[in-house]
């Protein structure tokens, strides 16, 4: 069988390696500076979207 106690133990020691990472302050920053690069690239297009302003400014889209 492929889940035996071997591989279930090895599961938990890396999911408790990972459990710091997961909520760590480093990771929400990241979140947030690329959720923040998204809104600055895309976010002017959607306002503007069905108007002259988005026809002429944004011609890559």
């Amino acid at each position: 069988m492929i889940i035996n106690q071997k591989f279930i133990q090895e599961f938990k020691e890396e999911a408790g390696r990972q459990r710091d990472f997961t909520n760590s302050f480093w990771r929400q920053l990241a979140v947030i500076i690329v959720s923040i690069a998204i809104i600055q690239v895309v976010g002017p297009y959607v306002i503007f979207w069905g108007t002259n302003i988005a026809a002429n400014q944004f011609r890559w889209f």
